[in-house]
């Protein structure tokens, strides 16, 4: 019978002091069918995050936006994205990475609800949809989710302007310090990847040197999803997107984490967990103009320290 939890999520859980918690919460993870609920709701979706894993184990984390109906429920079991409603570039280097690597975690949030789900599994391509086949999936909680809204454009933007590099820039450090929110892709030693979404007050990544980020780890359901997925596997990505100038920054390299941090500052930037990660940034990709949607801030999750 396979584990409900992960060798790396039982021992973040026992790290943090929070393992009986998670016990309680099994029925979360071990889903891997579509209920009338998550179906409807998947359904109803215009846009996603999606991991993927390249040909030298680097992972990184996309933020994919398409036209109504751009999500079909096949079965219980399977979801097909149509490609040809994707208004995002196509790219991406999510494109490259499913030719050699098939596992593939998603994210969907409502951002007016903040209701989301998490789900992975493995993913056909043909020449005009994404096919993918559900290992898992559930539901999680709200929290720390910034409520937006997004209205379309219809502004044809022909030309991506995208750029790629090792070493942080100015303009790119100041995009990440004012950011509220971002996504995390992550893949444990069971290959199955993940998506996972981070927010809190604006400003609350911190750079710890030029390449070093120090991220909060706040109160959550207790399973250590990502971070058991970091502690086995240290290879991770983020993507921040800065939605007054529309533009993407996609990262990939390694986390550790940094839990135990007990003085005054650290406790009042982790909620009062003394729990955080570092994330080293090895490559990103900066594209401006991803998409053709304009978004506007409603309001701050109210659970934010």
């Amino acid at each position: 019978m396979e584990e409900i939890f992960s060798k790396g999520e039982l021992y973040v859980q026992e790290l943090a002091g929070e393992a009986e918690i998670a016990q309680t919460r099994t029925h979360m993870a071990q889903n891997n069918r579509l209920d009338n609920f998550s179906a409807r709701f998947i359904q109803s979706q215009l846009l996603f995050n999606i991991t993927s894993i390249n040909e030298n184990d680097q992972v990184w984390i996309s933020f994919l936006i398409g036209k109504p109906n751009l999500i079909e429920i096949i079965d219980a079991f399977t979801i097909r994205i149509n490609k040809t409603l994707i208004i995002s570039p196509l790219e991406d280097v999510f494109f490259e990475n499913i030719k050699v690597n098939k596992q593939v975690g998603l994210l969907f949030i409502d951002w007016e609800t903040s209701r989301r789900f998490r789900l992975n599994g493995k993913i056909v391509e043909d020449e005009n949809y994404l096919t993918i086949n559900i290992q898992e999936i559930y539901g999680i909680c709200p929290k720390y989710i910034q409520k937006r809204s997004f209205q379309y454009t219809n502004k044809i933007v022909k030309v991506f302007n995208l750029k790629k590099g090792t070493e942080i820039t100015n303009n790119q450090k100041l995009l990440i310090e004012k950011a509220n929110t971002f996504f995390l892709g992550t893949r444990g030693l069971s290959n199955k990847a993940d998506a996972s979404h981070k927010g809190g007050k604006a400003g609350f990544v911190k750079f710890i040197n030029n390449n070093t980020l120090k991220i909060p780890d706040y109160s959550g359901n207790s399973m250590f999803n990502s971070l058991g997925n970091i502690y086995e596997n240290p290879n991770s990505g983020l993507v921040f997107f800065d939605y007054e100038s529309n533009k993407m920054l996609q990262l990939t390299g390694k986390g550790e984490i940094m839990f135990h941090q007990k003085n005054k500052l650290d406790l009042k930037e982790s909620g009062n967990t003394g729990r955080f990660w570092l994330f080293k940034i090895e490559h990103w990709i900066l594209t401006e103009n991803p998409n053709q949607v304009h978004w506007s801030f409603i309001n701050y999750s109210p659970f934010n320290p």
